[in-house]
């Protein structure tokens, strides 16, 4: 039976820090599935109930919530309300000093960002992480910087690197910027009496299994077969946006998407595509086994990937691309920039470097292609030729030994093995 990589539903572990500074509230949140860390800032009018903090912890759903000791009650009290919706979150009180401006400026221009150059200077850093966020908000930043510090000192989040340094850090793919001021406000009373999202219960009454998703808009209109595609429509119902040419844009996308001639196929290949992020955050985690199946569902995420482009480019008829330029669709143009010749070339790596075979045909869990490390080569021979030496000393030592009569038993050889820590291992 051909090993896959497991298709359960992966879970987001939310971490959330809020600050409030008059009437200005600054809120940063670390997601450790995408390894995004998304900041925000908005203003409060002083109502006791905070709408605007409910509105985000229902969208986000945190396991923890950070803030100061030094917060107002009434911020403290709205941070630990709870819809009873979702499960229940948790407030945290941390001092004051881990989101003072001066050390959360400073561990956010040292912050480590995929794709960053490691040369950059301090000047170039700023540069870099303002195209990133506003970095001229003290609440945002205080949030941001703290939360950072929080994560990396607790140890909550399997997503923490080991610099050369020795020092640690929270492993971050982008920093994203969210701006409330062309989304529909909605708070979750609204999203129930809608009946937007409906969430089952699992039926086991030990509790044992997951909840999914019920009957509601959410469930009648999702209809993607990748789990990225899930998650990005549930992102647009939790944040339903206001500006027409986008909407617009999304419907003439949706509409170009399911004629007959496109609709077979992208289902078709795209359900090849598994959850990216889940198997990419698992092959970066010390703490995870990364077994064959995750390399195998990782290659044929990629092949699918890349016949996405394949399809775009060769099942359009005349008629369907005239269509596409009287409606303005992009979506062509945007699955080339985004599925580019570098998924190609990480296909390549990683043939060249895995054997997701061997399992099946050795019996054991090595991945690494014979020839690519001597090395690694040499070790291998010496574990598949472990076997018959054993027997050889066993066959030995029980030649040395006197005669002995039937009635008794012979003495045992036995074996244990031993694994020492490796340089070759950590490399």
């Amino acid at each position: 039976m051909e090993e896959e990589v497991d298709e359960t539903e992966s879970v987001h572990q939310v971490y959330m820090a809020c600050l409030m500074h008059g009437h200005r509230v600054g809120i940063s949140y670390y997601d450790s599935l995408t390894r995004e860390l998304h900041v925000l800032e908005f203003w409060e009018d002083g109502t006791a109930d905070f709408p605007l903090i409910d509105m985000v912890k229902y969208q986000v759903k945190p396991l923890i919530i950070y803030t100061s000791t030094k917060s107002e009650e009434s911020l403290l009290a709205a941070l630990q309300q709870n819809d009873g919706a979702s499960e229940a979150h948790t407030v945290k009180l941390m001092k004051s000093s881990v989101f003072s401006y001066e050390q959360a400026w400073h561990r956010l221009v040292y912050l480590r960002v995929t794709g960053m150059d490691d040369g950059l200077n301090v000047k170039e850093r700023i540069c870099f992480l303002s195209s990133m966020m506003d970095i001229e908000s003290e609440v945002q930043v205080r949030a941001s910087g703290g939360l950072l510090a929080i994560l990396e000192t607790e140890r909550v989040v399997d997503t923490i690197e080991q610099n050369e340094c020795g020092s640690v850090s929270i492993a971050i793919n982008s920093v994203m910027q969210i701006s409330l001021n062309k989304f529909l406000k909605v708070d979750s009373a609204a999203y129930e009496a809608l009946q937007i999202f409906q969430t089952d219960k699992h039926p086991s009454h030990m509790g044992i299994g997951r909840a999914k998703e019920g009957f509601s808009v959410f469930g009648m209109m999702n209809k993607c077969v990748t789990p990225m595609g899930k998650r990005l429509l549930r992102t647009w119902f939790l944040r339903p946006i206001l500006d027409l040419d986008n909407l617009n844009s999304r419907l003439n996308i949706s509409f170009f998407v399911s004629s007959e001639e496109l609709l077979t196929s992208l289902r078709d290949t795209l359900k090849s595509v598994k959850d990216v992020p889940h198997i990419l955050k698992k092959f970066n985690s010390p703490s995870s086994v990364c077994t064959c199946g995750d390399w195998t569902a990782f290659l044929k995420s990629l092949s699918a990937l890349l016949h996405i482009n394949k399809i775009f480019e060769l099942g359009i008829s005349e008629n369907l691309q005239e269509q596409a330029n009287y409606f303005s669709v992009n979506i062509v143009e945007k699955a080339a920039s985004c599925i580019s010749m570098d998924l190609a070339y990480v296909y390549e790596l990683v043939v060249g470097v895995v054997d997701v075979n061997r399992s099946k045909d050795k019996g054991y869990e090595t991945t690494v292609k014979d020839g690519f490390c001597d090395e690694l080569d040499e070790l291998r021979q010496i574990y598949e030729e472990l076997p018959e030496f054993l027997e050889e000393v066993s066959s030995l030592e029980l030649a040395r030994l006197p005669y002995m009569s039937r009635d008794k038993l012979l003495p045992q050889v036995i074996y244990i093995n031993q694994i020492v820590p490796h340089r070759l291992y950590e490399q």
